[in-house]
């Protein structure tokens, strides 16, 4: 029923706790929540086509009195409590940075598709440290669940760009998602030389891998 993807989001999760999925899709995390980790489930999505979708797949499972399913725009302030972990993912980096202008929690989880030096950087200089991470490989993608909790944090360039919990892990996944990386990054890197462009923030990414790389061998 739930994908490795939304898996990795959970594992991050513990018993028992107060979620609020803001942009839930079709509810699957939520439902999955529920069921095998005795969450109290909220979401909601912006979309009222969706969140139709995700009232029918709650249905499906007998949960409509255990999740709390509302339209619900997250550039709005959503009234939430301090002691719900807010859950962000199939999102950018800069939508859920704005959702954080109005709505912030204790614990924050996020799984972004794009930027997660931003994301980590953005969230940290808002009071927040890093407490968990989990990285996964599904559907010929690589997916990074990161969890923040409120904090004082002072991470290097490495950790905000790769993840000091993942860089400890040394985990071979993450040795393949940095292999990756480098070779998606090293071709505009190479390119930007050729054209004598700005490079610099590329040099200090293509720097910064090469590194984890060399600790492979």
């Amino acid at each position: 029923m739930v994908s490795k993807r939304l898996k990795s989001i959970s594992s991050l999760i513990n018993y028992g706790e107060d979620i609020i999925d803001i942009g839930c899709d079709h509810g699957l995390l939520d439902i999955y929540l529920t069921l095998e980790c005795g969450c109290h489930c909220s979401c909601c999505d912006v979309n009222s086509n969706i969140v139709n979708r995700a009232i029918s797949n709650i249905k499906k499972y007998n949960l409509l009195d255990s999740i709390n399913v509302f339209v619900g725009n997250g550039f709005d302030d959503l009234g939430l409590s301090d002691n719900q972990v807010m859950v962000m993912s199939g999102m950018g980096t800069s939508t859920i940075l704005r959702i954080l202008e109005k709505n912030k929690t204790h614990d924050i989880i996020c799984q972004t598709n794009t930027d997660l030096y931003s994301l980590r950087k953005g969230i940290c200089e808002m009071g927040y440290c890093i407490s968990s991470e989990d990285i996964v490989f599904d559907n010929g993608r690589y997916y990074i669940s990161v969890r923040f909790s409120i904090g004082s944090s002072n991470y290097t360039y490495d950790e905000l760009l790769l993840g000091p919990c993942l860089i400890k892990s040394d985990s071979k996944i993450f040795h393949d998602y940095i292999n990756n990386l480098y070779k998606k990054i090293i071709g505009g890197y190479n390119k930007s030389i050729l054209f004598e462009s700005n490079n610099s923030e590329l040099e200090l990414m293509v720097n910064c891998l090469k590194k984890y790389i060399k600790s492979q061998s």
